[in-house]
C-alpha cells in the first residue's frame, strides 16, 4: 500500500526576513497572480525527461522505508486534452522490482483529472487503479506538490512581502483555495531571480501549520528542474524526501512509450 500511496503522491521542510519593495526587474510592479503564473511555468521548456527517483519515508510508527523508481515523463501542453504522461518502474526494494505504474494527467479544461494503471509482474497483468489522495501511513508525507498546474486556477493569491534570505530574495505569496478540505491557506517562497519555489507551508482552519515542503532545484541546459523535495507532515508526524538523479531532458520520447506494453516490457525497453 505504501508503494501505491507513493505513486499517487508523486503523479514535492528560516531565517530572519527583511521587507523589500516589489518590482519587476525593469521596475514595473508584479501582481501575486503574475508571480504565481511565472513560477508555474518554471521547467515548462522541458518536453520530456527520464530520471531516477528515490523516495524515503520516516514515521514514528514504522521503520524508515525507501523506494527507488525509474521515471519517464512527457509533456503534452494540453494537446488532445492531455497535460502530461508519466511512468514509474520500481527498482527497490527487491521484492517490488518489476512493478510499474502509468499516469495520464488531463488538462484543467478536461472533465477528467487523471487515469492511472498498475502492472503487477507476478500476475503479468496491467489493471486500472483509482487515483486518490493519501490519507495516512508512510505515504502521507507528500500530498500535493507546489504550483501544480492542475490547481492554479483554484486559488486566490496575495503578495505578503519580498523577503531577504542569505541565498537570495523571495516573493512570499499567500494562496487561499476556493474549495479545499485539506487546508485553508498556504504560503509560498518564490525566487525573485528565477521564479523557482523553494518552500511551501500549509495551514488548517485554526491557522495551525500542518505541512511544510522544501524544494531544491537544478538547472539542466537552461531548464530548472526539481532535485530534492522534503516534506514534513505535522499532523501525523511523518516526513518524506524525494531525490531526483540521473536526469536527462528533451530526449525525444514518442507517444508509443506510454502504453500497457511498455509497463510490461520495463524501463530499458523504452530507451
Amino acid at each position: 500500500m505504501i508503494i501505491r500511496h507513493t505513486f499517487n503522491a508523486i503523479a514535492a521542510a528560516i531565517c530572519v526576513m527583511a521587507v523589500l519593495p516589489v518590482t519587476y526587474a525593469k521596475g514595473a510592479p508584479m501582481s501575486a497572480e503574475e508571480i504565481v503564473a511565472r513560477a508555474s511555468k518554471v521547467g515548462i521548456r522541458s518536453k520530456d525527461s527520464v530520471a531516477q527517483v528515490t523516495v524515503t519515508f520516516r514515521s514514528p510508527n514504522i521503520k524508515e522505508y525507501k523506494i527507488v523508481y525509474n521515471m519517464v515523463w512527457k509533456s503534452y501542453h494540453g494537446a488532445h486534452g492531455i497535460d502530461d504522461k508519466s511512468m514509474f518502474f520500481i527498482e527497490y526494494p527487491p521484492q517490488e522490482r518489476g512493478r510499474a505504474y502509468m499516469s495520464w494527467r488531463y488538462a484543467p479544461t478536461s472533465p477528467k483529472a487523471v487515469d492511472m494503471w498498475e502492472y503487477i509482474p507476478q500476475r503479468r497483468a496491467v489493471h486500472k487503479i483509482e487515483p486518490r489522495q493519501t490519507s495516512g501511513g508512510a505515504g502521507a508525507g507528500f500530498g500535493r506538490l507546489p504550483l501544480d498546474r492542475q490547481v492554479l486556477g483554484a486559488e486566490k493569491h496575495r503578495l505578503i512581502e519580498v523577503a531577504h534570505r542569505s541565498e537570495g530574495d523571495y516573493y512570499v505569496i499567500e494562496s487561499t483555495p476556493f474549495k479545499s478540505p485539506a487546508y485553508t491557506r498556504s504560503l509560498r517562497w518564490i525566487s525573485t531571480s528565477n521564479f523557482t519555489t523553494s518552500r511551501v507551508e500549509y495551514f488548517d482552519a485554526e491557522d495551525q501549520l500542518i505541512k511544510q515542503q522544501h524544494i531544491a532545484w537544478k538547472n539542466i541546459n537552461g531548464t530548472w528542474l526539481w532535485q530534492r523535495v522534503e516534506t514534513i507532515n505535522f499532523e501525523n508526524r511523518t516526513s518524506s524526501t524525494m531525490e531526483i538523479s540521473k536526469m536527462r531532458v528533451n530526449i525525444g520520447l514518442g507517444d508509443q512509450a506510454f502504453s500497457n506494453s511498455s509497463l510490461r516490457l520495463g524501463f530499458e525497453h523504452i530507451l
